[in-house]
């Protein structure tokens, strides 16, 4: 929490946009499926980071960030969102997998149905106000939905789920320096890192730069810092055992779905993570594991809808099919690597054929990024026009 806490502050300060950080996903869940070792973990988050660093620090990364087609990175984007949004129904909905949660409770039905409501008011109401019209819930469009959902979660937890409250210690926990076993860095290399550095490279990189692009256009964030700074908060923090961390296109969607228009509110996010970090130390993570999911999962719903939204206005029919492909690839496989990959090798003959005729189609415009205006107007926005 403390070093999460202290990349926030940084790429808050750095990009001047609400830059997430999250864990690295792949690293994660392999971490927990195979029984990885803390050690071998870090390996792996090591040696994503370095060869990341390396594309940022000789501009490696602007090469895949050309190379790359529009409607590849917007499949990625929708197949991303609709992951998240499925997990988070997932997550509302049932207790196990196929198994529906009970009516009562904080995590029961009816009180699920409650903040679903809510959550879909506040984000027409947030919709409505961005469009300048008014509604008859409009005061929720400027309620600051994520902090309620979070604050009104830790306060049910802490008076529902029995010796919560009570672990809770003062004071941050020690910190400790990693040392690594040749196994443990075959193993983090070989079993983490592989599979974690397409997925980093593409969404944590690629992605979230034309997202940058879309929500923020006066402030998008360049391919060679994120990379850069993926890289660089990793190698200092692994060595300690911070959790690999990237940036994400889902994180900033949910950033931005939920007000952050700065890197103001990655630094205050920082702050508050430094300093429950150093009142309780490891103690929090009582109140993670009792937190209800049904809180969670309606977040990742709202954010996983405005990760895939903001790719709904595709002016040519080509960029629609391809950004489609990738991203029913990227769910039928639960691989953003293997959708990319999909993507790319149906857009590449398309593109050839037309470089080949002396055409500038759709497809090479695409490629260029020129073929759609409408593909940058924001969720809530009518037309390119409106853009702020």
């Amino acid at each position: 929490l403390l070093g999460t806490g202290l990349y926030n502050v940084a790429t808050g300060l750095a990009f001047g946009v609400p830059m997430p950080v999250q864990p690295m996903k792949s690293i994660a869940a392999i971490a927990i499926s195979e029984g990885l070792t803390l050690p071998a973990v870090m390996a792996g988050g090591l040696g994503v980071s370095a060869a990341v660093l390396v594309l940022g620090l000789t501009g490696l990364i602007d090469v895949v960030d050309r190379l790359v087609p529009r409607p590849v990175v917007r499949g990625m984007q929708v197949g991303l969102g609709l992951k998240l949004a499925a997990k988070g129904c997932g997550m509302v909905l049932y207790e196990v997998p196929q198994r529906w949660r009970a009516p009562l409770g904080i995590e029961g039905l009816v009180v699920s149905s409650l903040l679903a409501i809510y959550g879909v008011l506040s984000v027409v109401a947030s919709f409505e106000g961005q469009r300048g019209r008014g509604c008859a819930f409009r005061a929720l469009g400027k309620q600051p939905f994520a902090l309620v959902m979070i604050a009104l979660g830790v306060i049910l937890t802490l008076a529902t789920a029995q010796g919560v409250a009570g672990a809770l210690r003062l004071g941050p926990s020690p910190i400790r320096l990693m040392r690594f076993s040749r196994a443990d860095v075959v193993d983090g290399l070989w079993r983490a890192a592989l599979p974690q550095l397409p997925l980093t490279t593409l969404n944590s990189v690629v992605s979230v730069c034309h997202l940058s692009k879309d929500l923020l256009p006066e402030r998008p964030a360049p391919p060679r810092a994120v990379a850069s700074s993926v890289g660089a908060m990793n190698l200092l923090g692994c060595w300690v055992g911070v959790m690999p961390c990237c940036h994400g296109a889902g994180g900033l969607a949910a950033q931005y779905r939920f007000g952050a228009r700065s890197g103001t509110a990655v630094v205050l996010l920082g702050g508050v993570k430094i300093a429950l970090a150093l009142l309780f130390g490891s103690s929090l993570l009582v109140l993670l594991q009792h937190y209800p999911d049904n809180f969670l999962g309606i977040l990742l719903v709202v954010s996983g809808v405005e990760l895939a939204s903001v790719s709904r206005k595709i002016a040519q029919d080509i960029d629609t099919f391809f950004m489609m492909l990738t991203a029913c690839v990227t769910l039928g496989t639960g691989s953003t690597a293997v959708g990319f990959l999909v993507g790319v090798a149906g857009f590449l003959p398309v593109f050839l054929v037309e470089k080949a005729s002396g055409g500038g189609g759709p497809a090479a415009n695409a490629r260029a990024g020129t073929s759609n205006p409408d593909s940058m107007a924001l969720l809530g926005h009518e037309s390119p026009e409106e853009l702020p």
